[in-house]
């Protein structure tokens, strides 16, 4: 399955905190080649709950930076916040 796919359905369980919490998601462009194996619910949910964390603990009116990209025949996806 697409990861894009999964980062935005992720990323739909949390906007609704996040634009409570005014803050500002950023998904970097990823590359639709870039496929995942796995059970798609609970990839999902793995990356849900890195962007809740990410929401919870950033400022109000913060940002959070999502990347994705494959190294060493593994995908790595970096969620980013400026919270404690």
């Amino acid at each position: 399955m697409p990861l894009a796919d999964v980062v935005r359905d992720g990323l739909d369980r949390v906007s609704t905190a996040a634009d409570k919490r005014q803050v500002a998601i950023t998904v970097e462009p990823i590359d639709p080649a870039l496929d995942v194996e796995g059970d798609r619910t609970q990839l999902v949910a793995v990356v849900a709950n890195l962007l809740d964390n990410a929401v919870k603990y950033s400022d109000e009116g913060g940002d959070v930076r999502v990347a994705a990209h494959a190294r060493d025949g593994a995908v790595e996806i970096e969620v980013e916040d400026h919270g404690p």
